[in-house]
């Protein structure tokens, strides 16, 4: 019993300092200089970490530069204008989300976020697109966007947009199982890129998909649901 105890307290005492650990790191720009490890432009004047949720409210479009260490966060808030991400040095950068049971990205309707060639998406959570604003991943010939480890992607709101830049190459959705579509959302999915055989569209009544087939390979396993699928151009 003693031992029991002791485990209990041990995973209480765990879960205790993981909550506590979490903030919210809210982008001030205060650093003057638009990049994302410049620490003084972050409320606190601390970067994010996996546990923290990110916030945006700029009143102007922004462009943020990612150079050496990768953007952060458990919970992404796009409350502002439109945020495009970028890197100087056209290098890929991996958008990490905490494996946490869930992961969110909420962008505001009426606001963009653009991927800019440079954001991969690597997750062993579900991730949820939140918010009617857009979240757009745009790749090129040699920076390509991936959601690989994305088992299951569920838009409830708004749209995600995967598209092309200065070459054919869009987002691979690899590695993903489950792709939730609901009520009034729409995926779109354009350019080169591949869809794994194993994943199955869930698609709700008054959703809708789009499957640009001149570059994909739309091997999916199966749809399920009373929504769209398009299958183009």
């Amino acid at each position: 019993m003693k031992k029991l105890h002791k485990s209990i307290f041990a995973v209480a005492f765990v879960l205790s300092v993981a909550a506590s650990a979490a903030a919210t790191r809210s982008w001030t720009g205060a650093g003057g200089d638009n990049e994302w490890n410049n620490e003084q432009n972050w409320s606190g004047n601390t970067l994010p970490t996996y546990a923290d949720t990110v916030r945006f409210t700029n009143d102007v479009p922004l462009s943020v530069r990612v150079h050496s260490k990768n953007p952060l966060g458990k919970i992404w808030r796009f409350e502002g204008k439109d945020v495009t991400f970028g890197s100087d040095q056209g290098r890929r950068v991996t958008m990490y989300f905490s494996s946490s049971p869930t992961c969110e990205v909420f962008v505001a309707e009426g606001t963009t976020v653009v991927s800019s060639n440079t954001i991969s998406m690597y997750n062993q959570a579900p991730l949820i697109k939140t918010g009617k604003g857009c979240f757009k991943l745009v790749g090129r010939s040699d920076a390509t966007t991936n959601m690989e480890k994305l088992f299951q992607l569920d838009i409830r709101e708004g749209e995600l947009r995967s598209e092309p830049s200065s070459g054919a190459y869009g987002a691979y959705m690899t590695h993903i199982d489950d792709i939730y579509v609901r009520s009034g959302a729409r995926l779109t999915h354009e350019g080169y890129n591949s869809l794994s055989s194993d994943l199955v569209f869930h698609i709700e009544k008054d959703a809708s998909v789009y499957i640009d087939t001149n570059y994909s390979s739309c091997n999916f396993s199966s749809v399920v649901g009373e929504g769209d699928l398009e299958l183009g151009p």
